[in-house]
């Protein structure tokens, strides 16, 4: 079992992106910078709590650490699902029975390597709308830590979409039709302000 890539140092992390390893990519990339994200929108409203005790406010604090968390475990998710989906394209396919089994495997593990992006997607645009919400209560002083964490999330979120683009074709054509739904779905919702 794989520990989590939350317990390695950053400069760690850094040299494990960059091996030849497929894992972490992408995915797991972009949910950790979703989740720095999330984190300076909690710190901002943090900060702010400690001058104005508004109760929507700690509504908020308690939004975006359930999110951040959240964000964590799909980083994680998202290497374990990348892995069995590696797993599932080393099957063998010599024969038809052995192919079809393959081609059932890879069409599993592509639509369970969809879920946990556009499940990433979500919290981000969760996460969108809180910022939003938030900032105008924020202390002045820190509201660019707010905007960053929005460029972060916005960011974040489009390139976890990538993911999912990926996958398409070993989808299931009806699988496929739903996820396309979804992600087209989700990126309306990024590009809003």
């Amino acid at each position: 079992m794989q520990t989590s890539i939350w317990t390695s140092p950053l400069e760690i992390f850094c040299q494990d992106i960059s091996s030849s390893e497929p894992t972490p990519g992408g995915g797991a990339v972009s949910m950790v910078a979703a989740t720095f994200g999330v984190s300076l929108v909690e710190m901002a409203v943090n900060v702010t709590l400690n001058k104005n005790e508004e109760q929507s406010l700690r509504l908020a604090v308690s939004q975006l650490s359930s999110i951040r968390q959240q964000l964590i475990e799909l980083a994680d998710d998202d290497i374990s699902t990348f892995r069995n989906f590696m797993a599932a394209l080393q099957k063998p396919k010599s024969n038809e029975t052995l192919a079809e089994q393959r081609k059932v495997a890879l069409a599993s593990c592509a639509l369970q390597a969809s879920m946990v992006p556009l499940a990433a997607c979500d919290a981000v645009i969760a996460a969108l709308a809180i910022a939003k919400e938030i900032r105008p209560a924020v202390t002045k002083l820190i509201v660019s830590d707010v905007d960053a964490g929005e460029y972060l999330l916005r960011a974040a979120g489009c390139a976890v979409l990538l993911n999912v683009d990926a996958n398409l074709a070993w989808l299931e054509p009806e699988d496929r039709k739903t996820i396309v739904a979804r992600t087209v779905a989700s990126r309306n919702s990024l590009t809003q302000k």
